[in-house]
């Protein structure tokens, strides 16, 4: 039985104002019907509402995925802003709200536009896509076309596209599908960071919370503390930059992979920081990616260094049996050996007891970036130092939880 209401301090209301409303066919789905944005009016250069439709209509679902790929593309660019002086050519390729690529290039917009929709060539189907760069001709031809055979298709198939602007050819290119959108907004080109001071958010119930957005931007003046000597600024802290935005405007509980300046793996949303790390390993593993010498990013801390129980040549050889066992079931059909190898599959991984820390380090990732919080913050740095990992520790009120 509650007791006692939530506690309530007296505060002068608050007015949001919006304007000029906008009707949609429909809002997140066809049953929340009749549907309108309305815009706050407020003086940021990539609000929503600035942008103009090039080609198509977009929905409610394709202006949120874009608002979220925009908010990483800022976030991006002031960091690199922060770190280097100059911002690279920048692509993202997201899905429902979370990067399933990402990628920069200091020469060419096609290695970013590459490394974006190749970070992960599944899930970027029906994905959108974003660049602090223009979409001419050639760069259009490559976001239709893929060169994938193993996956079944010869399009990319993204159904949102956005840019500082478009040729012509690109327009009538890309706008010959019906249900893509072509977005243009000359400020992407820049990506400036937002300025504004305050976030609003609803509960359920229509209460809404007040909060400041999020300022924290990764760069070194940011660290408070290395494991060990500080990132070659040049040839790796990029590919940590990279991490860094994916994760911390992910969904909260996320780790992210980045290597040779694209993102390779996001682990994203999930209820424990074991489960983090290793769907970020799985995804860039079915991605075609190699984990050896990427950095990561982890928006939150990590609880534990390592497991107690953790039995390193046990598991090697458990997997190894795995990897054997095929060859040992003749005779049985093959329904009975994919029941049989899934079987042994699950005790090896219930075996397998490994922290996300181990699992990095097993992996052969050679640093990355975390919140410096937790009881065990001492054995978690002591940890990564004895793996000679480069990790980075940021102030614990700059973890990157959002969006919960």
């Amino acid at each position: 039985m509650i007791k006692e209401k939530i506690k309530k301090t007296e505060i002068p209301d608050e007015i949001l104002s919006l304007k000029n409303g906008h009707q949609l066919a429909y809002g997140e789905n066809r049953c929340q019907s009749p549907a309108t944005i309305f815009y706050g009016g407020n003086s940021n250069q990539l609000a929503i509402s600035k942008f103009d439709e090039v080609s198509g209509q977009a929905s409610f679902i394709a202006l949120a995925d874009l608002s979220q790929l925009v908010s990483i593309l800022c976030l991006m660019s002031e960091a690199f802003r922060r770190s280097f002086g100059k911002v690279p050519f920048i692509a993202l390729a997201g899905k429902h709200g979370n990067l399933c690529g990402a990628g920069i290039s200091w020469n060419q917009p096609i290695e970013a536009l590459l490394y974006a929709l190749y970070g992960d060539s599944v899930a970027v189907m029906g994905g959108e896509f974003t660049a602090n760069f223009e979409i001419n001709d050639f760069l259009a031809a490559s976001l239709l076309n893929s060169k994938i055979d193993s996956i079944g298709r010869d399009k990319w198939g993204l159904d949102v596209i956005a840019a500082p602007d478009f040729s012509n050819f690109a327009i009538t290119l890309l706008g010959k599908r019906e249900k893509r959108r072509l977005l243009a907004n000359p400020a992407l080109a820049e990506a400036p960071f937002p300025q504004e001071e305050w976030t609003y958010r609803e509960l359920h119930g229509g209460d809404w919370l007040k909060q400041r957005l999020p300022h924290f931007v990764l760069s070194p003046g940011e660290v408070i503390g290395w494991t060990r000597e500080q990132m070659d600024l040049h040839r790796i802290f990029e590919s940590l930059i990279i991490a860094f935005a994916c994760a911390w405007r992910a969904s909260s509980n996320t780790v992210a992979l980045a290597k040779d300046n694209m993102l390779i793996g996001l682990g994203c949303g999930q209820q424990d920081r074991i489960a983090c790390v290793r769907l970020c390993l799985d995804r860039a593993s079915r991605a075609g990616h190699d984990p050896r010498n990427s950095v990561f990013a982890s928006d939150g801390f990590f609880p534990f260094a390592c497991s107690t129980d953790y039995n390193a040549d046990r598991i090697d050889q458990l997997m190894t049996a795995v990897r054997l066992l095929d060859a040992n079931l003749a005779g049985k059909t093959e329904s009975e050996k994919i029941i049989t190898l899934n079987n042994f599959a699950n005790l090896v991984s219930r075996l397998d007891r490994r922290e996300g820390p181990e699992l990095l380090a097993d992996a052969g990732c050679i640093g990355g970036v975390v919140p410096a919080d937790g009881i065990r913050l001492e054995e978690v740095k002591e940890f990564f130092q004895q793996k000679k990992m480069s990790v980075a520790f940021v102030a614990a009120e700059n973890r990157g939880f959002s969006k919960h």
